[in-house]
């Protein structure tokens, strides 16, 4: 199959406020013509015929996990729709983190440009305390080589999540 024949398809939630419930969608990406169409999961009605959706979203945005603002509405997107897109992206779905100390945040804007040159996308970024043992045994299985004492500190630590081919080897 082309790339400019894709089509996408996940899962997507969105909280509506005024019920106070999560409604789920199949949501279709359309590559080839950047256009979206979204069914209702509950009713199996079309609630968005196919439309363009906005040049600040791209194709990369849509991935497991993603939340996307497409026509005022916050959509989670939770799972793979079909097998197609799961085998489609798996491969570029992998997942890394990146721990900076503080020592390190005035380079943070460099770090962050060349993990993106390689090809990586920036999914999340936080800054969290690590303050002792307790809470890093999550973390510290993760991390490899880290010296924890340089994790420890009393100031935060910025953590970023990246996603794309090859990020684990």
């Amino acid at each position: 199959m082309e790339i400019n024949e894709r089509i996408l398809g996940f899962i997507a939630e969105w909280f509506d406020p005024h019920p106070q419930i999560v409604k789920k969608y199949l949501l279709k990406y359309y590559c080839e013509t950047c256009e979206v169409e979204m069914k209702d999961l509950s009713t199996n009605r079309k609630f968005l015929k196919k439309t363009k959706i906005p040049p600040s979203l791209k194709e990369a945005d849509f991935f497991v996990g993603a939340n996307i603002l497409l026509l005022s509405r916050d959509l989670k997107l939770i799972d793979y729709a079909d097998s197609v897109t799961r085998k489609l992206l798996d491969d570029v779905d992998e997942r890394a983190f990146c721990f900076l100390p503080p020592t390190l945040y005035d380079s943070m804007a460099d770090i962050v440009s060349m993990i993106e040159h390689a090809g990586f996308t920036l999914v999340d970024i936080k800054s969290t305390n690590f303050v002792d043992y307790d809470d890093m045994k999550g973390a510290i299985e993760l991390m490899r080589g880290i010296n924890v004492d340089d994790l420890a500190r009393p100031e935060p630590a910025i953590v970023m999540s990246f996603r794309g081919a090859n990020s684990i080897s």
